[in-house]
């Protein structure tokens, strides 16, 4: 599990150097007395299994930097890579031709296997931050592809993943408009006001906050039935995504 570790944290740091420190605190948080001594025979033996899992291994690619090491990757090499690019494809493709940009950003997400850094997380507490925010970067390409599939008036067909995501991510309030536009537009009412009442006291209770502007004016919206919410030409809930 150790080499496992040090070589996560090489990956999300690919082509940067990081520093010893940063590697021992990842392997050893309590920091053993020989842990520098530890970490160049793991290091060694990293560089022997990968030798051992592809023969044609360049030799600069794990090297040894004052200070630490780089793990030397191409274009493209990790999964992080290839999920940025096929989501840089399907914004490009958002405007213009939404239904090319629906095969793009689902080619994207099929890049997730599972949680950012499953395997390692819940060994070390040195890569959490990074799993956070790979996994927040899953979820906003998942709410962009979400307001694509409710502008082609898909409403009915995302209900069951909306429910269900809403449910996993109670605090997202664009999850939380997107339910509430589809829930409208299957005429059912009722339960798109109610999710916003049950969002608003979760925010007010976890984090004494108000819903966003964005998610109170769809609540009016709602209760007004106004007509811009009625279909696929209004366009789907996109207020209160974040910022590119």
């Amino acid at each position: 599990m150790r080499q496992r570790i040090a070589l996560a944290t090489l990956v999300v740091f690919a082509n940067q150097t990081v520093l010893s420190d940063r590697l021992v605190e990842a392997i050893w948080p309590d920091r053993p007395p020989a842990a520098s001594n530890n970490l160049h025979v793991h290091i060694y033996q990293l560089r022997q299994w990968l030798r051992r899992l592809d023969a044609d291994v360049p030799d600069d690619l794990l090297q040894t930097r004052p200070g630490g090491y780089l793990l030397k990757t191409l274009p493209g090499e990790r999964d992080v890579d290839r999920f940025d690019q096929l989501l840089a494809s399907a914004r490009q493709r958002a405007e213009v031709d939404p239904l090319e940009a629906v095969k793009f950003y689902q080619r994207a997400l099929d890049v997730w296997r599972g949680p950012a850094l499953a395997d390692v997380v819940g060994h070390t507490t040195a890569l959490t931050g990074e799993a956070i925010c790979l996994e927040e970067r899953r979820l906003r390409a998942l709410e962009e592809l979400i307001d694509i599939e409710l502008r082609r008036g898909r409403h009915a067909e995302l209900l069951p993943e909306l429910l269900a995501l809403a449910s996993a991510h109670p605090l997202r309030e664009t999850l939380c408009g997107q339910l509430m536009t589809a829930l409208y537009r299957a005429g059912r009412r009722a339960e798109a006001v109610s999710v916003y009442i049950d969002m608003k006291k979760i925010l007010m209770e976890d984090m004494g906050l108000e819903p966003s502007p964005a998610l109170r004016r769809l609540y009016y919206q709602i209760l007004n039935e106004d007509a811009a919410l009625a279909g696929a030409p209004a366009g789907g809930y996109r207020a209160c995504q974040l910022p590119e």
